[in-house]
């Protein structure tokens, strides 16, 4: 989930900051946005870790 320590605390608060924001997304178009944005923080934080489907599975639920 992420390379170190100290990336898995940075990967997860950025996570938890977009997942709430993603509730708060207006439009189809918006959730996409902010799923693309999480999504990409997390990937420049840890490319691996970031790219784990555990970050973001659930990012797609509320369709």
């Amino acid at each position: 989930m992420a390379a170190s320590f100290g990336q898995f605390v940075t990967v997860l608060q950025n996570y938890m900051l977009g997942r709430c924001l993603l509730p708060m997304a207006s439009s189809r178009t918006e959730r996409e946005d902010v799923r693309d944005e999480i999504e990409e923080s997390l990937t420049a934080i840890d490319e691996d870790g970031g790219a784990s489907r555990a970050w973001t599975y659930t990012l797609y639920d509320n369709d």
